[in-house]
């Protein structure tokens, strides 16, 4: 009798749910750690990054009602400091008993950086509570210099270059996309805007970089809705910068590893739920 092969666990299962807890203390008033430096107190951290995002230097790259994202420096690094601050008491007491978006975003980075898929470094993470209930989180990265987003890097290059840089920036760019998968993550926005690109000029070292790392997910196996979902965001956020064709050769590339992609009732999917997320997105912006 055939025996039923066991389940592979791939190794970024495991190491996504051990980082989840990693410098937390029991819901005490304050806690966190700085990586460079892991005697640092969470007190005296917080001093540094309250300084840090008070410096005239100071760069905002966006702002929202939850979070702050901004470039500054902080004890010599050039970094990135993501801010979520809570101001509903609902969503306060959500993340009372859940995983704060800060906490996984340290979770999924740290995860990505143990089993090598491209992210820019974590340092950092700081959490502050009152009574219990979180009050504001920070999340600490490197900052990537010269760096574009996917968005702006197709805008700009490979796709006006020859045949042979093309099918090469199409190939990396699923090669990310697969790496995550058989590592046991899923990102839930896999857009443009979240995929960030170093060398972007020297195909030799070019890098692609995942971002914004609180929608990574820790999963055994991404299912099909999963995959035609990002395919979806991907198709969404670049299709007008690229051709039917180039998008094709990306999915015939990717069906080398999931055949299915290339089903007639896939393709069509994909179309049409392409076709409602952008009929979304005009609508939100009128």
């Amino acid at each position: 009798m055939n025996e039923t092969p066991p389940i592979t666990i791939p190794p970024a299962s495991s190491l996504y749910k051990t980082r989840l807890h990693e410098g937390s203390s029991s819901r005490s008033s304050l806690c966190g750690c700085w990586l460079p430096e892991p005697e640092l107190s969470p007190e005296r951290l917080r001093a540094l990054v309250a300084e840090a995002m008070r410096d005239p230097e100071a760069v905002i790259l966006k702002e929202d009602r939850r979070t702050t994202v901004l470039r500054t420096r902080l004890l010599g690094r050039d970094v990135m400091i993501k801010r979520y601050v809570l101001t509903k008491l609902s969503e306060q007491i959500k993340y009372a008993f859940r995983h704060s978006p800060a906490r996984r975003f340290w979770a999924a980075a740290r995860t990505m950086q143990a089993v090598r898929i491209p992210t820019p470094e974590p340092l950092g993470i700081l959490e502050e509570y009152r009574l219990g209930i979180p009050i504001q989180r920070h999340m600490i990265s490197e900052y990537l210099d010269h760096s574009l987003t996917l968005r702006q890097w197709i805008e700009t290059s490979p796709f006006n270059e020859s045949a042979e840089h093309k099918a090469a920036a199409i190939r990396q760019l699923l090669d990310l996309l697969l790496a995550l998968y058989a590592s046991g993550l899923y990102h839930r926005d896999t857009k443009g805007e979240n995929i960030l690109v170093t060398h972007h000029n020297d195909p030799s070292h070019r890098t692609l970089h995942w971002i914004d790392l609180e929608c990574v997910q820790s999963k055994t196996r991404p299912s099909r809705h999963d995959i035609i979902r990002n395919l979806v965001q991907l198709n969404g956020s670049i299709c007008h910068m690229v051709s039917k064709e180039d998008r094709m050769a990306f999915l015939k590339f990717m069906a080398e590893a999931h055949p299915w992609v290339l089903q007639p009732n896939t393709l069509q999917t994909i179309r049409q739920w392409t076709q409602r997320r952008l009929d979304k997105e005009r609508h939100e912006t009128r």
